[in-house]
């Protein structure tokens, strides 16, 4: 009895133990490492729920008496079982802080508590996310990259962190609405993320911002929009779905949290903005590489018939240099198609679409349609170039040679032609110092191009100097107002000189040094970079303001000088002989009658007697009196200057208005324009040459024209010496003399003399011609004053005073009444 009393009392404490075995053996029980295998890390720690912090060995013992496999606590445990030494979930993990790179111990226990909702863990912290991905994330996981992306600072930096003195702010006004970034994260947790990881000038924050405002309830603005209906982006325009969900993005990365997302992700993100916000329309331009449909007159890369894409991995030069952007051949022509066909990007893309092998490879800039063409502009500018560089120097030599080198006018020119010689040689050396390369390392194919960025600067910067040119020309009309209006004597004009030389080399110098950061290559050469090849205003700021800024004052200086010389010339009028005339003829009815050979006659008007052949006279006399007596066309100083400061205005605007033009026309394809260009553009050297050298030419036709009109009038003296000789021989034979002449203004004369008398039947005939002395050629005289500032020969002014000194007409001021003859 007492023998089965034990044996069942053992039966009763042994039923538990099997109750147990059996239950043990019906469902599997939680270990540590999630392959069942033994921690190779005992001295690890791990937060257990409900346990609080344990080492690895102690969670080991305890783990599977307290979780089955499929507890919710025990996948937890498995999600970062590689603290105690297991093997991880993941084929590749997600290393936090990249490229087996560990999180520095300093910033081991920095909190990341907006995760503890995500994960399901209390506290955590850098460490803890740190294992969490190495654990059970794949390297690829957008969870990942997220993270990867937001804690790199926080996290990962060896600098010690200092938390944002201006946190990023994120509004909200729906706390428990979730954003997919990855992981389902609420608007709140997303708020106290931005506020602990950012500043608000941060990149990161802005995005954040973008993504959150419609979920979370506010508008663009920043306003509430809780409780308001908000139309919601869509990928693509159409809200249909992506056909290529896997595809990667490359060039959103830098909109993603530099993050390349998937086709996909994209989607996903594009969702959660507003359909209004510019993220979104930025986003949807982004659909075609996604196999979104593109917009209608969708702008085509490749726009001949038949032609393809060859080079689908080539980098695209163009969208580098505009935006910045590191895309492919391929990736450019799925987003051109989300742009018209008249759009500035369409432009760019076609622009360089040679690269990716479209126009068989041909780069047709400038509008040239073969290799000719473009040889031809080169080739062009060139020429014009060596034409201002002889000019140029001309100007030089005349300089250095001549005797009046303080004279400030030549001072002017000389200095004026040194900034020519600079943009001239510029143009003449071409494309010579354009790069090989372009920024992605491939071939240019710039014809003519062996240089490289450093001799692309340098040749931009001394084109650039060529705007001094544009300020010296307002130093020389600023020269004329104050030597034509003002008068001005050489030793007043001492006080102006430092402003007039000084002033436009400072503002070459400025503008030449100020343009350094954005020369580049312009395909005949290397000068700023214009629109719509750049974002900037560069070009167009570099360009306009100076030129017409000095193209206003040296007009405006011009029109002054005109005024001066248009009252000048009137008030002289007055005091004029043929001023005079009219006066009198208007008061007494009667015309004057210049006289020819005989002597002056008043004769009454006809009008009645022949009234049309009066009014023909009336209109041929005020025609004739509107010429005359045009303050322009006067034959005194004050015009000739005008005319001169003129000229040198007139060949600024054929050279510099042409070249703004093309600033403005960068994208235009009309050669024809950019051939004139090419040829115009360079020429300022040249044309001063021709407006300096014209006074002396002036003068030396003008002397040659006296010299002639000096030798008419002397073979005149003699031919009338020899008629009054024979006339006087005739009277002492007792004969008759018939004397008739023949006198033409400018022209040859001729005299013919019959003699008869009682001894010969026949008459006698002489004859003179003036055409049979040879013509010689004046002395070269020096440029004379009169009471007015020294100046050196050849110079507008020591024209107009040489004119009135050197004799001037021998006829004087007697062809005021050709006209009247």
């Amino acid at each position: 009895m007492p023998l089965q009393l034990l044996l069942l009392l053992q039966l009763i404490l042994l039923l538990p133990v099997a109750s147990i075995g059996a239950r043990e053996l019906q469902e599997a029980r939680c270990t540590v490492c999630p392959d069942g295998s033994p921690i190779s890390n005992p001295t690890g720690e791990l937060h257990v729920p409900g346990f609080g912090v344990q080492s690895c060995a102690v969670i080991s013992g305890l783990v599977g008496t307290l979780y089955p496999l499929e507890d919710p606590n025990c996948q937890l445990l498995h999600s970062v079982s590689t603290a105690c030494g297991c093997p991880s979930q993941a084929t590749n993990p997600c290393q936090l802080c990249g490229d087996g790179n560990q999180v520095p111990e300093s910033k081991q226990e920095l909190p990341l508590s907006y995760l503890d909702e995500s994960v399901n863990y209390e506290g955590v912290n850098c460490k803890l996310l740190q294992t969490y991905f190495n654990s059970s994330i794949e390297s690829d996981d957008l969870t990942c990259q997220l993270s990867q992306a937001w804690t790199k600072e926080y996290c990962c930096s060896a600098d010690e962190w200092v938390p944002p003195s201006n946190p990023c702010p994120i509004c909200v006004q729906s706390p428990n609405a979730t954003i997919e970034l990855g992981e389902s994260l609420t608007c709140e947790q997303v708020q106290e993320a931005a506020a602990t990881l950012w500043e608000e000038s941060d990149p990161n924050c802005a995005q954040v911002q973008s993504v959150t405002g419609p979920v979370c309830g506010c508008n663009d603005s920043g306003g509430s929009s809780a409780g308001e209906d908000i139309p919601m982006c869509t990928l693509c325009k159409d809200a249909s779905s992506v056909t290529t969900p896997d595809k990667l993005v490359p060039f959103m990365a830098d909109r993603f949290f530099g993050i390349e997302p998937t086709c996909q992700q994209l989607e996903a993100a594009t969702s959660a903005l507003a359909m209004d916000s510019q993220d979104c329309a930025d986003a949807q331009l982004i659909g075609s590489y996604c196999g979104c449909p593109s917009v209608e007159n969708g702008c085509v890369f490749c726009p001949k018939a038949g032609e393809a894409i060859t080079t689908p991995t080539r980098k695209h030069s163009n969208t580098l240099k505009r935006y910045g952007q590191d895309v492919t051949c391929e990736q450019v022509e799925a987003v051109l198609l989300q742009f018209s066909q008249d759009s500035e990007e369409c432009f760019l893309g076609q622009e360089h679409n040679w690269e990716c092998g479209c126009n068989d490879g041909f780069y047709g800039y400038l509008g040239a349609e073969s290799r000719s063409d473009i040889l031809a502009l080169h080739w062009a500018a060139r020429v014009s170039g060596i034409l201002s560089l002889m000019g140029s120097l001309f100007i030089f030599q005349d300089f250095i040679r001549g005797k009046s080198k303080k004279n400030l006018y030549r001072q002017i020119m000389f200095l004026m032609s040194m900034f020519d010689f600079t943009t001239a040689m510029g143009w003449v050396i071409g494309a010579a110092p354009v790069p090989t390369t372009d920024l992605n390392g491939f071939d240019s194919n710039v014809v003519g191009a062996s240089g490289n960025d450093g001799l692309c600067t340098a040749q931009g910067f001394f084109v650039m100097l060529g705007y001094g040119s544009g300020f010296f020309n307002n130093s020389l009309s600023i020269y004329y107002v104050l030597v034509v209006v003002h008068g001005w004597k050489e030793y007043q004009l001492k006080k102006a000189r430092p402003y007039l030389l000084i002033v436009p080399v400072i503002c070459a110098m400025v503008l030449a040094f100020g343009g350094i950061p954005f020369y580049d290559s312009v395909w005949v050469g290397c000068w700023l970079l214009p629109r719509p090849y750049t974002d900037d205003w560069s070009a167009f700021g570099f360009s306009f303001g100076p030129v017409i800024t000095t193209a206003i004052i040296s007009t405006a200086c011009n029109i002054r000088v005109y005024w001066s010389v248009r009252a000048t010339v009137r008030k002289g009028q007055q005091w004029s002989m043929d001023h005079r005339l009219k006066q009198r003829s208007g008061k007494d009815k009667y015309t004057y009658d210049a006289p020819s050979t005989s002597a002056s006659q008043f004769n009454m008007p006809t009008t009645q007697e022949h009234p049309q052949e009066e009014e023909e006279a009336k209109k041929k006399h005020f025609s004739c009196d509107c010429l005359k007596n045009s303050p322009l066309l006067q034959d005194n100083a004050e015009a000739t200057v005008f005319w001169q400061s003129a000229f040198y205005l007139f060949s600024y605007y054929l050279c510099w208005p042409i070249l703004l033009a093309g600033v403005m026309m960068a994208d235009s394809q009309d050669f024809g324009f950019w051939m004139a260009l090419s040829i115009l553009a360079p020429l300022q050297g040249w044309f001063n040459m021709l407006v300096y050298t014209r006074p002396r030419f002036s003068k030396w036709r003008r002397m040659k024209k006296m010299e002639k009109a000096r030798k008419r009038k002397l073979l005149e003296k003699q031919q009338k010496a020899k008629i009054s000789q024979r006339a006087a021989m005739n009277d002492d034979r007792g004969g008759t003399v018939a004397v008739s002449q023949s006198y033409r203004h400018g022209q040859d004369s001729t005299a013919s003399v019959t003699l008869a008398t009682p001894e010969e039947e026949k008459p006698v005939s002489v004859e003179a011609k003036g055409g049979g002395i040879e013509e010689g050629t004046s002395n070269n005289e020096k440029a004379k004053t009169l009471d007015g500032p020294a100046v050196p020969e050849g110079s507008a002014w020591g024209l107009a005073m040489s004119e009135q000194t050197d004799g001037g007409d021998p006829d004087g001021y007697s062809k005021q009444f050709d006209c009247l003859s």
